[in-house]
């Protein structure tokens, strides 16, 4: 397996995502992150979870992990960031084949998104994407790892097209699951769901699967407020 450990470094900030009034800028990361406790940050998941997409002219090209992880970085020498995601990969294909690696990396930050590519089968059944996902949350947090997981996008009302009918209830179904999962292994949630801009056609890239670099920018900001308002509650 290949991973990919790159720290983006910083860039310039173009004018169009610098006023995006959803984008965290690096000043606000920091006021959010700063005395943070990770050292390891680790993903798993699928291609969405690469940061697969589509570019978005006036914003930088970076992935959302990629991103998360530079504003960790800047507030903790040593800091290290690991992507064992995989394309195309299945909700057991994560626990079979990235869990143990990760495990062996020994993060103690990890965020998972997965399962999107099992909604594709002929036939769907939500009970063992949501037993594979749950073995891999349960295997991270028995660690001490803070893990992280995603509702994503809101597909069904940005795409109500009767052709994706059966599609957004199986998505539907999976959010559920993850929200089961978040409450009962305490996990830190991220619900971009519910986010007003979740459902903008900018979020979507042309495959409607992935999201764009500015979802994926929105995604990052997402996740940073919620790892802050974990640290305030933790007393950091």
């Amino acid at each position: 397996m290949e991973i990919a450990t790159e720290i983006p470094q910083p860039t310039e900030i173009p004018d169009v995502e610098a006023q995006d009034p959803y984008v965290l800028s690096p000043a606000e990361e920091s006021e959010l992150l700063a005395g943070h406790p990770w050292s390891r940050f680790a993903v798993l998941g699928d291609s969405i979870a690469m940061g697969m997409g589509d570019p978005t002219e006036g914003y930088v090209t970076a992935t959302w992990g990629g991103r998360v992880a530079a504003a960790l970085s800047r507030e903790r020498d040593g800091f290290t960031y690991a992507n064992l995601a995989q394309h195309r990969a299945k909700a057991a294909d994560i626990r079979d084949s990235q869990l143990g690696p990760a495990l062996d990396l020994e993060p103690d930050l990890v965020a998972m998104i997965g399962g999107g590519n099992d909604l594709f089968a002929d036939e769907f059944d939500i009970a063992p994407v949501k037993a594979a996902i749950d073995d891999i949350v349960v295997a991270l947090t028995d660690t001490g790892a803070t893990v992280v997981t995603y509702e994503g996008l809101d597909f069904p009302r940005a795409h109500p097209d009767p052709a994706f009918e059966e599609f957004n209830r199986r998505l539907l179904d999976l959010y559920a699951a993850m929200r089961e999962i978040a409450r009962e292994r305490r996990t830190l949630h991220v619900d971009l769901y519910t986010e007003p801009w979740a459902r903008e056609p900018y979020c979507f890239s042309a495959d409607l699967q992935h999201p764009t670099m500015r979802a994926q920018a929105l995604c990052a900001s997402a996740t940073i407020r919620v790892l802050g308002e974990y640290l305030r509650k933790d007393g950091r």
